[in-house]
């Protein structure tokens, strides 16, 4: 994750932070603007003209969250649309800790190329 150092991102909740500062990326925003508030067209309309000035390249949400707003927030700014489980057991492959971790790392950097 070394080259992606320092890329910005928006999340759909905070939910990743300790996993965006252990692989050095940076939360730029998220598109829900308090836990559990959906968020407004008027959050959205604010969100994406900051999330391009700040060169946002991802737009990460958990497998059980709504798509179609973070899908368009994507589109908007051109970044890339990851899903990435938050928990162990979230993707077949994640059986463990090492293995959520391994896995995510592994979308997101398959995302990027």
């Amino acid at each position: 994750m070394e080259p992606f150092r320092g890329m910005k991102v928006l999340t759909y909740h905070k939910s990743f932070d300790y996993f965006l500062e252990r692989f050095g990326l940076v939360l730029a925003g998220t598109i829900e603007p308090k836990p559990g508030i959906e968020p407004s067209p008027t959050h959205i309309n604010a969100l994406i003209p900051r999330a391009k000035e700040q060169g946002v390249k991802l737009v990460i949400i958990e497998p059980n969250r709504p798509r179609k707003t973070p899908a368009y927030v994507a589109e908007s700014t051109g970044a890339k649309l990851v899903i990435l489980p938050g928990l162990v057991g979230g993707a077949e492959k994640a059986k463990d800790y090492f293995a959520l971790f391994d896995f995510d790392v592994g979308q997101i950097v398959e995302a990027l190329k």
